[in-house]
């Protein structure tokens, strides 16, 4: 079953950020999370370029 959703969307979020933060390129890191590469731009856009802070 596929999870949907919020709470799915944070964590492969989070997950891209920890790719981008560890050096991985933004298209490759979207690749590896399943998403298209205008979401990780979106992401990139509508955070200035660095990850928000959340709680782990």
């Amino acid at each position: 079953m596929v999870r949907r959703g919020r709470k799915r969307r944070l964590e492969m979020e989070s997950e891209y950020w920890r790719l981008v933060l560890s050096g991985v390129g933004t298209v490759e890191a979207c690749r590896i999370v399943g998403i298209g590469r205008k979401t990780g731009y979106r992401w990139r856009a509508e955070n200035g370029g660095v990850p928000s802070v959340r709680p782990s």
